[in-house]
């Protein structure tokens, strides 16, 4: 069994979409997972069965990965695209696939690094468009362009890699500089305290702070599951609401008040109706992540 051309172009152009994350929460939480892209890749080579048997291997390893502030310690999708494939072929078993799948994943952290540092100047180019009010042209930098550039960024290196060998694919690995390599690692590390940050700043109130900080640490340094951690928060949230309601009725009222001292908005001013607010909201969950950058994040 041998990968030819057009399943090596048919897995690239696959693999690329499915990074680019359309819609957001779909593509983020779904089309990156290993065994989502299993089925995909057992289309298109043609066994289902031995796709899905080794794509359920590689989820297992995959199942913890939790991305802290945004920062992605491996990648599953392009380990997925690679090593299913490469493993079906060659008849790896399914503990080899594993063994390859791991140096893939890490590659693919790497070149999610590269694109939202790339990103951070089609959000600059954006700005100019808003600035000017058109909608358009902000959607075509922060959106349309940052897709195609991360389509290829992961399309061509796995579609090399599936019809070429492993080889090519690492000829030019070898020829990136050292530096190069080491601040996106650098960058990439940044992210979680960066992360840390920009959800600090939207909690906003000190109170909630402790929550912020014991969720984290649980999750990260315990061997609690994501699950039971989860029903936990939500049960000593519901307690929290409960014997505090009224300081929020107090919190409530206030906000009341500095609203009615606030000036009057002019009449002759056009705001924004539902239509316009439900359209703003479907570019942003259209293009959220595709658009993300260390500049910006999930914000165009």
């Amino acid at each position: 069994m041998t990968i030819s051309l057009m399943q090596a172009i048919l897995l690239g152009l696959f693999c690329g979409i499915a990074k680019c994350c359309i819609p957001y929460t779909t593509g983020a939480f779904m089309f990156n997972t290993v065994i989502f892209n299993a089925v995909i890749i057992g289309a298109v080579m043609g066994d289902m069965t031995q796709a899905m048997i080794i794509g359920a291997s590689l989820q297992l390893i995959y199942l913890g990965v939790i991305s802290a502030g945004g920062n992605q310690p491996t990648d599953p999708c392009l380990a997925s695209y690679v090593a299913i494939p490469v493993a079906m072929v060659s008849g790896l078993n399914t503990t080899a696939a594993v063994a390859l799948a791991v140096p893939v994943g890490l590659l693919g952290a790497q070149l999610m690094n590269l694109d939202y540092l790339l990103n951070g100047f089609f959000a600059q180019r954006g700005d100019t468009f808003a600035e000017k009010g058109d909608a358009a042209g902000m959607t075509r930098w922060s959106v349309i362009y940052c897709g195609i550039i991360r389509a290829l960024m992961f399309a061509v290196p796995v579609a090399t890699a599936l019809y070429f060998g492993s080889g090519a694919l690492q000829g030019i690995l070898d020829d990136i500089p050292k530096f190069v390599t080491n601040g996106l690692s650098a960058m990439g590390a940044c992210l979680p305290a960066v992360g840390f940050a920009i959800i600090a700043n939207l909690i906003s109130k000190p109170r909630y702070m402790p929550f912020f900080f014991a969720g984290f640490f649980l999750i990260q340094y315990t061997k609690i599951g994501t699950i039971p951690l989860l029903l936990a928060g939500l049960f000593l949230t519901f307690l929290y609401i409960t014997f505090t309601i009224k300081d929020y009725k107090g919190e409530a009222e206030d906000e009341d008040d500095e609203d009615e001292e606030e000036e009057e908005y002019d009449e002759t001013i056009k705001l924004l109706g539902k239509k316009d607010i439900f359209h703003a909201w479907m570019r942003w969950w259209i293009g959220a992540e595709v658009g993300h950058s260390f500049e910006r994040w999930c914000r165009h």
